[in-house]
């Protein structure tokens, strides 16, 4: 019996691993094969047209709904995001050293939107993911951004449950959710698990602090992890049943029961 087993590293957050498995019983070969496959980011960045965004970042400039989302490998999702507010995009000259490492690299997260509160009226910033599946966890990250003053706002998100939590972040420093971004992390050691609703959405709200200003830079989501599914291939008996049924000659039972 002949067994190999190949990994490999494809991203900090994902991996692949192929296991692949050959067993020879006489004159039939049996193949196994599983495979989990590798997740990608859906990312999103708010700024003006001039704002560079990440690699294969969705640049969202103004309000409105954005479909079929592609993720940081470029591949079309189905995943939709709604925009709602009035937000004004502003560039941020990012600190380094509060961009967590990721592949592709976040170092272009250097834009955000933002608004001011009306007196004791907190500006608002609502997002909301749909087509995504029901009653399902994934993991999220949220990123506050603010150029030339601290940044503080309250998060709320709603999925299956309800859960909030205030973001704040010293000038031109990335904060990752309920904590400052630091380059010496991983994005995934930031991420937020979120199980989405019935109906397959996720909304998140952004409220500034009173007299004072939300300032969003993006937000990103994972997909759920694929579940392996083992399954059998035998290319031999496989290929000689069929052209044995094609010629009208011998069944797949005959050939998956003849002996070497």
């Amino acid at each position: 019996m002949l067994k190999t087993k190949v990994s490999m590293d494809l991203k900090p957050r994902r991996s692949l691993l192929l296991q692949l498995g050959l067993a020879s019983f006489g004159a039939i070969a049996v193949w196994s094969f599983l495979s989990e496959q590798a997740l990608a980011l859906v990312g999103i960045n708010f700024g003006g047209s001039v704002n560079p965004s990440p690699t294969n970042w969705t640049k969202v400039t103004t309000t409105g709904t954005f479909s079929n989302l592609i993720d940081d490998s470029g591949t079309p999702t189905g995943v939709s995001l709604t925009v709602s507010g009035s937000p004004t995009p502003f560039s941020v000259n990012t600190a380094s050293s509060s961009i967590p490492s990721d592949a592709p690299s976040l170092s272009n997260l250097r834009s955000n939107f933002y608004a001011f509160s009306n007196g004791a009226t907190p500006a608002t910033l609502q997002l909301t993911f749909s087509n995504l599946l029901p009653n399902t966890s994934y993991g999220l990250y949220t990123f506050g951004l603010r150029g030339g003053g601290v940044s503080q706002q309250t998060v709320t998100i709603t999925g299956a449950s309800t859960q909030s939590f205030l973001q704040t972040a010293p000038a031109d420093t990335l904060a990752i959710n309920n904590q400052v971004g630091n380059s010496t992390r991983t994005l995934q050691s930031y991420v937020l698990p979120v199980i989405s609703s019935s109906s397959g959405t996720i909304a998140l709200n952004y409220a500034g602090a009173p007299s004072g200003l939300y300032t969003v830079a993006g937000v990103a989501i994972d997909p759920p992890p694929p579940v392996p599914v083992p399954f059998a291939f035998s290319p031999l008996p496989g290929l000689l049943a069929a052209w044995g049924l094609r010629n009208g000659k011998r069944t797949l039972k005959q050939f998956a029961t003849r002996k070497a």
